[in-house]
């Protein structure tokens, strides 16, 4: 069972960045016209940053370690989340975000209900109970992303109202992965199961690649509902 959560998390940390990357390559050729290079390069920045968490993470730098002061799995989930912020004030990023649709940023986070794999986590007792509430959330989350693509499609009335309940309930469950894992973390708890393999392979993959991207399109489909 390990084996396959390994395989799952892999799997899951290489399609959320190669989805983008297709974004990126789509709208660059019908909307985007001379933000191209930007999109190549920060196309070029994703696959640098994924393969540097596999590396990293690899080699275990963001494992638990009884001396640590602080969580380190906080590093590979904030770096990417702070630098694509700053990009935002780019004219060429804000060019690339214009150039894809509501209803692709929504439908791009279908993946979420592969977070399913979190009870599979809690059941192999590789992480704290209250994982599985993350489950729910992911599997509800992708539901939502997927139900919301298709009537944003179809310009359903409820279209709006069903992205409000996807960005609600997929910030909700992101925050609540973050507060679990902080809350059971061993620098200064004494819950066992513990988060402590949060920072080690392959779930670092999970902190370092998925939930990074899966926190910036919630910021990118805030930012595109309160341009309508």
């Amino acid at each position: 069972m390990t084996t396959f959560i390994t395989i799952a998390v892999a799997g899951l940390s290489i399609l959320a960045p190669l989805l983008y990357i297709r974004l990126l390559r789509k709208t660059r050729s019908t909307k985007a016209g001379n933000n191209t290079q930007f999109n190549r390069t920060l196309a070029t920045g994703i696959i640098v940053w994924s393969v540097f968490i596999w590396v990293s993470g690899t080699f275990g730098w963001y494992a638990f370690d009884q001396d640590d002061a602080f969580p380190k799995f906080l590093i590979p989930l904030f770096v990417p989340v702070i630098a694509i912020l700053a990009l935002l004030y780019s004219k060429r990023m804000q060019r690339s975000l214009d150039s894809i649709s509501l209803r692709q940023l929504v439908g791009f986070q279908f993946w979420r209900i592969f977070g399913a794999v979190f009870f599979l986590v809690v059941a192999e007792g590789l992480g704290p109970k209250a994982l599985n509430g993350s489950g729910v959330g992911d599997l509800i989350t992708g539901s939502l992303a997927i139900l919301s693509y298709f009537l944003l499609k179809n310009k359903n009335k409820s279209a709006k109202i069903g992205v409000w309940a996807f960005m609600v309930v997929g910030i909700f469950d992101l925050m609540g992965v973050l507060y679990i894992s902080l809350n059971n973390y061993p620098i200064w708890s004494n819950a066992v199961p513990s988060s402590a393999l949060v920072g080690s392979v392959p779930m670092v993959f999970l902190i370092g690649i998925v939930a990074p991207i899966a926190l910036i399109f919630h910021v990118f489909t805030f930012r595109k509902l309160m341009q309508k």
